[in-house]
């Protein structure tokens, strides 16, 4: 099965962000977005209210800038070796209390697709409870990357870090400003 991690590479700064999901990911992308130089236009939206919205991730999703696990564990220690490479992570009862109220909590919610073979169900407004049981029952290869453990993301297949820098959630501000 091909991995479903993401990773966000600027060849001319020579950094990679490890993108976590439910860990500041759209801030980070938009902090980020300005160093790549990119046509944003096809990738805005009004909402209802008339306010503006950039589907970042969208933008990331089809830029050349975001890669995959397999090519970059292949140039890890080729083209990838000199670069930065920084990712965030986040307490996991946090992370996963963040994606139960953002993708599950509503009625109206968008949730997310539990994987096939898997006996669990997945659906809008089910109990904090019944989420945190079918989750736990899902394993890592096979879970969604909003609640799939960081680690995944983070280290390689042999499970040796990857990243130069892992910064926590709740200290983002200072660390994001301290390596920048």
């Amino acid at each position: 099965m091909r991995s479903r991690e993401k990773y966000i590479v600027h060849d001319g700064r020579e950094f990679i962000y490890f993108v976590t999901q439910k860990v500041a990911c759209t801030s980070i992308k938009t902090a980020l977005l300005p160093l790549f130089g990119m046509d944003v236009a096809d990738f805005e939206r009004t909402r209802p209210d008339g306010t503006q919205k950039l589907r970042v991730h969208k933008l990331f999703d089809a830029s050349e800038y975001q890669i995959g696990k397999e090519q970059l564990v292949a140039d890890l220690d080729g083209r990838y070796q000199g670069y930065f490479k920084f990712a965030f992570v986040r307490n996991p009862w946090d992370r996963l209390l963040s994606c139960y109220f953002n993708k599950f909590a509503r009625a109206n919610a968008p949730g997310l697709k539990a994987p096939a073979n898997i006996d669990v169900e997945l659906y809008a407004g089910m109990p904090f409870a019944e989420f945190v049981e079918s989750v736990s029952a899902i394993p890592d290869r096979k879970a969604n990357l909003h609640f799939r453990s960081q680690h995944t993301a983070i280290c390689d297949p042999g499970g040796r870090p990857m990243a130069s820098f892992v910064g926590r959630f709740g200290d983002l501000a200072a660390d994001f400003k301290d390596e920048w």
